[in-house]
Protein backbone atom coordinates (compact mmCIF):
# COMPACT_ATOMS: atom_id res chain seq x y z
CA UNK A 1 0.00 0.00 0.00
CA UNK A 2 1.31 3.45 -0.87
CA UNK A 3 0.18 6.99 -0.15
CA UNK A 4 -0.39 10.11 -2.25
CA UNK A 5 -2.26 13.10 -0.62
CA UNK A 6 -6.14 15.57 2.88
CA UNK A 7 -10.14 16.15 4.87
CA UNK A 8 -10.90 16.25 8.36
CA UNK A 9 -14.57 15.63 7.44
CA UNK A 10 -17.51 13.68 8.71
CA UNK A 11 -17.67 10.69 11.00
CA UNK A 12 -16.88 10.79 14.71
CA UNK A 13 -16.29 7.06 14.85
CA UNK A 14 -13.26 6.35 17.03
CA UNK A 15 -10.32 4.26 15.87
CA UNK A 16 -10.65 0.66 17.03
CA UNK A 17 -7.56 -1.49 16.58
CA UNK A 18 -9.77 -4.58 16.75
CA UNK A 19 -11.03 -3.70 13.28
CA UNK A 20 -7.62 -4.59 11.91
CA UNK A 21 -7.30 -8.02 13.48
CA UNK A 22 -8.89 -9.60 10.42
CA UNK A 23 -6.91 -7.61 7.86
CA UNK A 24 -3.24 -7.64 6.88
CA UNK A 25 -1.83 -4.10 6.92
CA UNK A 26 1.88 -3.33 7.02
CA UNK A 27 3.00 -2.04 10.43
CA UNK A 28 4.44 1.30 9.15
CA UNK A 29 1.17 2.00 7.33
CA UNK A 30 -0.86 0.96 10.37
CA UNK A 31 1.12 3.37 12.54
CA UNK A 32 0.55 6.18 10.04
CA UNK A 33 -3.17 5.40 9.92
CA UNK A 34 -3.41 5.48 13.72
CA UNK A 35 -1.55 8.78 13.82
CA UNK A 36 -3.77 10.40 11.20
CA UNK A 37 -7.01 9.16 12.75
CA UNK A 38 -5.81 10.43 16.13
CA UNK A 39 -5.19 13.90 14.69
CA UNK A 40 -8.63 14.00 13.08
CA UNK A 41 -10.26 12.91 16.33
CA UNK A 42 -8.35 15.67 18.15
CA UNK A 43 -9.79 18.19 15.69
CA UNK A 44 -13.30 16.79 16.07
CA UNK A 45 -13.04 17.25 19.83
CA UNK A 46 -11.19 20.55 20.00
CA UNK A 47 -12.05 22.36 16.76
CA UNK A 48 -15.45 21.03 15.61
CA UNK A 49 -16.16 24.25 13.69
CA UNK A 50 -13.39 23.47 11.25
CA UNK A 51 -15.35 20.71 9.59
CA UNK A 52 -17.97 23.05 8.16
CA UNK A 53 -15.35 25.41 6.70
CA UNK A 54 -12.25 23.39 5.77
CA UNK A 55 -11.51 20.05 4.18
CA UNK A 56 -7.79 19.54 4.74
CA UNK A 57 -4.83 20.37 6.95
CA UNK A 58 -1.30 21.19 5.85
CA UNK A 59 1.32 19.93 8.30
CA UNK A 60 4.27 22.30 8.44
CA UNK A 61 7.88 21.19 8.75
CA UNK A 62 8.96 22.28 12.23
CA UNK A 63 12.63 21.70 11.33
CA UNK A 64 12.38 23.99 8.30
CA UNK A 65 15.18 26.59 7.98
CA UNK A 66 13.84 29.81 9.45
CA UNK A 67 11.29 28.05 11.63
CA UNK A 68 7.52 27.73 11.39
CA UNK A 69 7.00 31.28 10.14
CA UNK A 70 9.27 30.61 7.17
CA UNK A 71 7.58 27.24 6.58
CA UNK A 72 4.17 28.95 6.64
CA UNK A 73 5.27 31.65 4.19
CA UNK A 74 6.82 29.16 1.77
CA UNK A 75 3.88 26.77 2.06
CA UNK A 76 1.58 29.68 1.25
CA UNK A 77 3.68 30.35 -1.84
CA UNK A 78 3.38 26.72 -2.93
CA UNK A 79 -0.40 26.93 -2.53
CA UNK A 80 -0.41 30.08 -4.67
CA UNK A 81 1.68 28.42 -7.37
CA UNK A 82 -0.52 25.33 -7.41
CA UNK A 83 -3.71 27.37 -7.66
CA UNK A 84 -2.30 29.22 -10.67
CA UNK A 85 -2.18 25.87 -12.49
CA UNK A 86 -5.92 25.40 -11.91
CA UNK A 87 -7.42 28.92 -12.09
CA UNK A 88 -11.03 27.72 -11.85
CA UNK A 89 -10.60 25.87 -8.56
CA UNK A 90 -10.65 27.16 -4.96
CA UNK A 91 -9.79 30.75 -5.73
CA UNK A 92 -11.52 32.00 -2.60
CA UNK A 93 -9.91 29.59 -0.15
CA UNK A 94 -7.30 31.09 2.18
CA UNK A 95 -4.82 29.56 4.56
CA UNK A 96 -5.84 30.02 8.17
CA UNK A 97 -3.16 31.17 10.63
CA UNK A 98 -0.72 28.47 11.67
CA UNK A 99 -1.66 26.55 14.81
CA UNK A 100 0.21 24.17 17.07
CA UNK A 101 -1.17 21.09 18.79
CA UNK A 102 0.96 18.58 20.60
CA UNK A 103 4.08 18.22 18.45
CA UNK A 104 2.46 19.36 15.20
CA UNK A 105 2.23 22.74 13.52
CA UNK A 106 -0.43 22.98 10.85
CA UNK A 107 -2.71 25.13 8.74
CA UNK A 108 -6.31 24.31 7.82
CA UNK A 109 -7.79 25.26 4.46
CA UNK A 110 -9.91 23.98 1.59
CA UNK A 111 -8.26 22.68 -1.57
CA UNK A 112 -9.36 20.52 -4.46
CA UNK A 113 -7.69 17.17 -4.99
CA UNK A 114 -5.83 18.39 -8.07
CA UNK A 115 -4.48 21.43 -6.23
CA UNK A 116 -3.37 19.24 -3.31
CA UNK A 117 -1.47 16.91 -5.63
CA UNK A 118 0.23 19.84 -7.33
CA UNK A 119 1.25 21.35 -3.97
CA UNK A 120 2.77 18.04 -2.89
CA UNK A 121 4.58 17.74 -6.21
CA UNK A 122 6.04 21.23 -5.94
CA UNK A 123 7.00 20.56 -2.33
CA UNK A 124 8.80 17.32 -3.25
CA UNK A 125 10.92 19.19 -5.79
CA UNK A 126 12.48 21.31 -3.02
CA UNK A 127 15.65 20.42 -1.14
CA UNK A 128 14.12 21.94 2.02
CA UNK A 129 10.42 21.15 2.16
CA UNK A 130 8.11 23.46 4.15
CA UNK A 131 5.27 20.89 4.08
CA UNK A 132 5.43 17.56 5.90
CA UNK A 133 2.09 16.27 4.63
CA UNK A 134 -1.42 17.25 3.62
CA UNK A 135 -4.08 15.41 5.61
CA UNK A 136 -5.98 13.25 5.20
CA UNK A 137 -3.52 11.26 3.13
CA UNK A 138 -5.06 9.43 0.21
CA UNK A 139 -3.73 5.88 0.08
CA UNK A 140 -3.47 3.89 -3.12
CA UNK A 141 -4.40 0.41 -1.94
CA UNK A 142 -4.59 -3.05 -3.45
CA UNK A 143 -7.55 -5.01 -2.07
CA UNK A 144 -6.87 -8.74 -2.17
CA UNK A 145 -10.20 -10.48 -2.68
CA UNK A 146 -11.00 -13.47 -0.48
CA UNK A 147 -10.85 -16.47 -2.80
CA UNK A 148 -12.83 -18.47 -0.22
CA UNK A 149 -15.70 -15.97 -0.08
CA UNK A 150 -18.86 -18.09 0.06
CA UNK A 151 -20.44 -16.44 -3.00
CA UNK A 152 -17.32 -16.56 -5.15
CA UNK A 153 -14.69 -14.13 -6.37
CA UNK A 154 -16.99 -12.14 -8.67
CA UNK A 155 -19.43 -11.50 -5.82
CA UNK A 156 -16.53 -10.50 -3.59
CA UNK A 157 -15.45 -7.95 -6.18
CA UNK A 158 -19.03 -6.74 -6.50
CA UNK A 159 -19.17 -6.27 -2.72
CA UNK A 160 -16.02 -4.15 -2.80
CA UNK A 161 -17.26 -2.06 -5.73
CA UNK A 162 -20.53 -1.38 -3.92
CA UNK A 163 -19.24 -0.88 -0.38
CA UNK A 164 -16.19 1.32 -0.94
CA UNK A 165 -18.44 4.19 -2.14
CA UNK A 166 -20.76 3.58 0.82
CA UNK A 167 -17.82 3.72 3.24
CA UNK A 168 -16.59 6.94 1.64
CA UNK A 169 -20.05 8.49 1.96
CA UNK A 170 -20.39 7.34 5.57
CA UNK A 171 -17.11 8.97 6.55
CA UNK A 172 -17.03 12.08 4.37
CA UNK A 173 -20.74 12.94 4.26
CA UNK A 174 -21.09 15.76 1.70
CA UNK A 175 -17.60 15.49 0.25
CA UNK A 176 -16.85 16.52 -3.32
CA UNK A 177 -13.53 14.65 -3.23
CA UNK A 178 -13.64 12.66 -6.45
CA UNK A 179 -10.22 11.13 -5.80
CA UNK A 180 -11.49 8.57 -3.29
CA UNK A 181 -12.92 5.69 -5.27
CA UNK A 182 -12.45 2.22 -6.68
CA UNK A 183 -10.22 2.56 -9.71
CA UNK A 184 -10.82 0.99 -13.10
CA UNK A 185 -10.13 -2.73 -12.89
CA UNK A 186 -7.41 -4.17 -15.07
CA UNK A 187 -8.48 -7.14 -17.20
CA UNK A 188 -5.24 -8.79 -16.12
CA UNK A 189 -6.10 -8.68 -12.42
CA UNK A 190 -8.86 -11.03 -11.29
CA UNK A 191 -7.91 -11.28 -7.62
CA UNK A 192 -7.26 -7.64 -6.82
CA UNK A 193 -9.23 -4.41 -6.71
CA UNK A 194 -7.39 -1.10 -6.78
CA UNK A 195 -8.74 1.86 -4.84
CA UNK A 196 -7.79 5.21 -3.35
CA UNK A 197 -9.08 6.17 0.09
CA UNK A 198 -8.15 7.93 3.30
CA UNK A 199 -7.36 6.21 6.60
CA UNK A 200 -10.86 6.30 8.09
CA UNK A 201 -12.41 4.86 4.94
CA UNK A 202 -9.74 2.15 4.89
CA UNK A 203 -10.68 1.22 8.46
CA UNK A 204 -14.35 1.16 7.52
CA UNK A 205 -13.64 -1.38 4.78
CA UNK A 206 -11.25 -3.36 6.98
CA UNK A 207 -14.07 -3.83 9.49
CA UNK A 208 -15.82 -6.19 7.10
CA UNK A 209 -15.00 -9.88 7.42
CA UNK A 210 -14.72 -12.48 4.74
CA UNK A 211 -14.68 -10.50 1.50
CA UNK A 212 -11.18 -9.00 1.57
Amino acid sequence: MTSSSPSPQGSQRSFNSALLERTVIAIPLLEQIQQEVGMIEWALKNRPGWFSSFDCAILLNQAYPGGIEAAYDDATDLVRQAKQRFPDENQDSKLAPAEKADRYSFVVTSLSSRVRRKILGLNCDLADQPIKAILPTLYDVIIDLNLDYYAGRDKARQWVNENVPLAIKAILKDTTDIEQKVRVRSKYSQQYVFARMEARVLLEIAASRGVV
